[in-house]
């Protein structure tokens, strides 16, 4: 059968370049490091090194922040649901997947991408990870959406987790997706979203530069 699409399937290079900045900070495995990410890296490496010192901060040390904190609540729910059932969509070269079923094998832990990163994140896990899942591979914006849910049991709690993707999405879109999200989870005995979100540094001298950035 024919995947449907919508106009809003793409993956962007930062896919990449995320995936080697976490395993350049120590928290990934370099089977998700790919060759375009470490080339990416050095080009904006002098570019992320200003904006350190003199905006106290930059693209990489919020990548790094960012995922410390979705895991932290990741591993809150865990504790108070021993038997969580997670969705990571737009999963990319992303290491929690692995690393959660690695020191939480009680928990059921799917992920999902378009079909060309689903199958570049196979192909990683396959090097690391034994009996490593099927990556899923929907678009968000069509009905077939649906499936990724169908895939879980509904008696258990569910969390869809997504990190560095909705800030992609204008309003109606990003309400879209959540509309989504809350209809397909309805059905679940618990069910949470986790995601990260940037307000905009209005304040900051710099705030153009920051927030194009």
């Amino acid at each position: 059968m024919t995947q449907q699409l919508s106009k809003h399937r793409h993956i962007s290079f930062t896919a990449h370049y995320t995936g080697y900045i976490w395993y350049q900070m120590g928290i990934s495995h370099e089977a998700l490091a790919t060759t375009k990410g470490k080339s990416l890296a050095y080009l904006v490496h002098p570019i992320e090194s200003w904006a350190e010192k003199y905006v106290g901060g930059s693209m990489r040390t919020t990548l790094k922040q960012r995922h410390t904190m979705l895991d932290h609540h990741l591993e809150h729910l865990i504790q108070e649901n021993p038997d969580l059932q997670v969705l990571e969509i737009a999963c990319g070269l992303s290491p929690r997947g692995w690393w959660f079923r690695q020191h939480y094998p009680s928990i059921t832990y799917r992920e999902l991408d378009l079909p060309d990163m689903a199958q570049t994140k196979q192909n990683a896990l396959q090097q690391i990870e034994k009996n490593a899942p099927e990556i899923l591979s929907v678009d968000l914006f069509t009905e077939a959406f649906a499936q990724a849910f169908e895939v879980f049991d509904p008696n258990r709690p569910l969390v869809v987790i997504s990190e560095g993707l909705i800030n992609y999405f204008d309003k109606n879109l990003l309400k879209q997706l959540i509309q989504s999200i809350a209809h397909y989870g309805a059905s679940f005995k618990k069910f949470h979203y986790l995601t990260d979100l940037y307000p905009e540094p209005v304040k900051n001298k710099l705030a153009s530069i920051i927030w194009n950035s």
